[in-house]
């Protein structure tokens, strides 16, 4: 048996042994509950993205200085984990998988599964994240990147993040602090301290947590945010209908924002250089399953400590 056909629940019905490329479905569900799960579009497919939203990517990821961050968390998080090797990922909330090269290069992820409510050209499996479609502690690594803040239920999918992983398992949290409200329905924000509790009520220790930015990277941050309330229509996000007046819209915003977006850059690096205080944009957060680490893993007070101690971001 693989060790995707060792994560996954059967899926039954029209979608068959083809449908997440993890052989046949003939088992049973263990006593879970019903789940909508849809097959997302082959993997490594890349017809199905049109070429300017693919242009339209790579632009915002050469630009934002947001996806710089998570990515760099993501290598420290690595080395906090002595490259320790993740057979099996899950991105919950993953939209449309940012950051599947940057996890599979440095965690070795054999495979990599990208799951959402919504189909994206880059969604494996739609499926609700409260109820996760996977085996009882089958997975490696889970990671949700600015996603837990759109979940209702966020404590229901961390339960099951819980249930989903190995003893020993791992994960990647990013979450908003100071940031506008979202696009699509966003229900909370986390300090650090309070996304730490979360996790540490759950069996978790924390590895590696950085601040995303500090208070000037946070308001420049608004000003963006607040352009793109302020023009009349809707947001263009990867679930958006395509139509000529959205991309309008979201062609007037990018050039509205552009020099803040530019602005971010040493907007951070200045944070950096200042003493950490209350006024950041959010948290990254790297952390263990199971209490006993051996000494690696902090407490909630004693990371609440160094943090404040710490400048913005590690």
């Amino acid at each position: 048996m693989s060790v995707e056909d060792a994560a996954f629940e059967p899926l039954l019905g029209q979608f068959g042994e083809e449908a997440f490329g993890i052989g046949p479905c003939s088992r049973r569900r263990q006593n879970r509950p019903q789940t909508n799960i849809q097959p997302g579009p082959p993997r490594g497919d890349e017809s199905v993205t049109p070429w300017h939203v693919k242009l339209y990517r790579g632009y915002r990821t050469a630009v934002r200085s947001d996806r710089f961050l998570t990515r760099r968390f993501i290598a420290g998080a690595a080395r906090a984990s002595n490259y320790k090797t993740m057979d099996i990922c899950i991105d919950i909330g993953a939209g449309i998988a940012p950051y599947r090269q940057a996890a599979s290069t440095h965690f070795s992820v054999t495979a990599y599964f990208a799951l959402d409510f919504s189909l994206s050209d880059a969604i494996d499996v739609v499926a609700d994240a409260t109820v996760l479609p996977m085996r009882s502690q089958s997975v490696d690594l889970v990671v949700c990147f600015e996603s837990l803040q759109h979940i209702p239920r966020y404590y229901a999918m961390l339960d099951e993040t819980v249930r989903s992983l190995h003893p020993g398992g791992h994960i990647i949290l990013s979450i908003p602090f100071m940031f506008c409200e979202c696009d699509v329905v966003d229900f909370r924000r986390w300090t650090t301290a309070g996304i730490v509790q979360e996790l540490e009520e759950r069996g978790f220790s924390v590895l590696h947590i950085a601040r995303r930015g500090g208070a000037l990277f946070a308001v420049i941050n608004m000003i963006i945010w607040t352009i793109q309330h302020v023009i009349p229509g809707s947001h263009v996000t990867w679930r958006s209908s395509r139509t000529v007046g959205a991309y309008c819209r979201e062609a007037i915003i990018n050039l509205l924002t552009l020099p803040f977006t530019l602005l971010c850059w040493p907007a951070f690096v200045i944070d950096n250089l200042l003493p950490a205080s209350g006024f950041y944009a959010g948290t990254f957060i790297f952390a263990q399953l199971g209490k006993n680490l051996d000494g690696q893993g902090e407490s909630m007070a004693s990371t609440a400590r160094r943090l404040f101690a710490q400048s913005a971001a590690t």
